[in-house]
């Protein structure tokens, strides 16, 4: 009974500390016509990464230019996709990562060959 007591136990604060640390990563996507944009954010680390890709029927573009705006704006020009037409940036520092789960306001705008798309950015739970 003892041992059936402390398994309980021990079941029961995985489970609690697994769904804490979900809460802690946060995933936002967006889709349009040629690109889907998935923007991840860890708050253990205060780290968020972003990958852009190419999902149009066309034949992808060599190079994009890039703003995705929310808590900070980032910009890239003349990034250059790789043979599976996706752009995966590193691990970048967030200064204001515990809002970004509140906000959930996140807009991404490609640019290429003198087109434009903008997508917003939400959490898929």
């Amino acid at each position: 009974m003892k041992l059936y007591k402390i398994l309980s136990t021990v079941i029961f604060l995985s489970l609690v500390i697994s769904a804490c640390s979900q809460d802690d990563n946060i995933e936002l996507m967006g889709e349009g016509k040629h690109w889907r944009v998935i923007y991840k954010v860890d708050k253990t680390i205060n780290k968020f990464n972003y990958t852009i890709m190419y999902i149009g029927s066309e034949k992808a573009p060599e190079k994009i230019a890039y703003r995705i705006s929310g808590t900070e704006e980032i910009k890239g020009n003349e990034e250059v996709l790789d043979k599976l037409s996706v752009f995966q940036s590193k691990n970048l520092s967030c200064s204001d990562c515990e809002s970004i789960e509140e906000r959930n306001e996140i807009v991404a705008s490609i640019d290429w060959e003198g087109k434009t798309e903008t997508i917003e950015l939400y959490d898929e739970d």
